[in-house]
């Protein structure tokens, strides 16, 4: 933990007529970019940007990854994933998590930024690596 996301970038299509998804990519301070695991049996890896990918420069966004990440939160119950499931908690005590796919026009596919301490939804969260090995980012 400790490393700054210096960019988040994304790619953007439509999936069967109806579906917005939406690529995420966390880039680093030191380069390595990475993508959130969408289900328990992934883990991280570092990943190339797409060229087709497109930073999000909202200005939430921008302020928020100002901040170095704290700590990566998962769900306590691993049938709970779903690519929606992780969090990246960040010393600012902001939160950004992420909305892969989400029906079509709603706005609702992309990343969030909340602030989330001390709600019930943090309460079924723990670490990402608690009860998982430890593994960092492979090709890093």
């Amino acid at each position: 933990m400790g490393q700054r996301i210096v960019r988040i970038m994304q790619t953007y299509k439509l999936l069967d007529g109806w579906i917005d998804h939406v690529d995420n990519i966390f880039v680093l301070s030191t380069g390595v970019a990475f993508r959130l695991p969408p289900f328990s049996d992934c883990d991280f890896a570092r990943v190339d940007v797409p060229l087709d990918a497109v930073a999000n420069d909202h200005p939430a966004v921008v302020e928020a990854i100002r901040s170095p990440i704290a700590q990566v939160y998962r769900p306590k119950a691993l049938e709970d994933w779903d690519p929606s499931a992780l969090w990246l908690r960040l010393e600012s005590a902001l939160w950004i998590g992420q909305e892969s796919s989400a029906p079509h026009g709603t706005g609702g596919a992309g990343v969030y930024i909340q602030e989330l301490d001390g709600t019930e939804h943090v309460a079924d969260l723990v670490p990402y690596w608690d009860a998982k090995p430890a593994a960092p980012l492979r090709g890093a």
